[in-house]
Order: structure tokens, then C-alpha cells, then sequence
């Protein structure tokens, strides 16, 4: 691996490690998507009924151990080259 490979591994695992440590920033990225597709399709057509709301997902911490994962790996990679 090239140290411009092992950097952008790196930093995408610090931030997959954000996005499952901070509270809440993965539901408000999630909520914030769903509304903009609600929006989305309210424009479209205004017809469709309102869908039920939806339960607020837990704080995704796999999110940070996949990310973790993410960070040992690329570094082991650049180690054994």
C-alpha cells in the first residue's frame, strides 16, 4: 500500500469511529436524509399518504468497530509491504 492509500483508509476509519462514538450524529445524518426524501417525494406527487413515524435507531457502535478494523488493517498492510 501507498501512504496516500494508507491515509485514506485511515481517515475514512476515524470517521466511521465518529459516526459510532458521537451521539447522535448518526441519526441526525439519517433523520435528515429521510426528510429530504419526504420532501422530495411530497413535491413530486402530494397524494401518497404519510407514512407512520419511525423509532429512533440505537448509537451505532459496529459503526466504530468497523472502523477501528478499518484503521488496524490499512496499517498492517503498510507494514508488510
Amino acid at each position: 500500500m501507498t501512504p496516500h492509500e494508507v491515509m485514506t483508509c485511515f481517515l475514512t476509519g476515524c470517521l466511521l469511529v465518529a459516526f459510532g462514538v458521537i451521539p447522535g450524529l448518526y441519526q441526525g445524518l439519517v433523520d435528515d436524509l429521510a426528510e429530504g426524501i419526504q420532501r422530495f417525494r411530497d413535491q413530486i406527487s402530494p397524494g401518497f399518504p404519510t407514512p407512520m413515524e419511525h423509532t429512533p435507531i440505537q448509537k451505532p457502535t459496529w459503526l466504530a468497530g468497523l472502523g477501528a478494523l478499518l484503521m488496524v488493517l490499512s496499517v498492517l498492510g503498510y507494514l508488510s509491504n
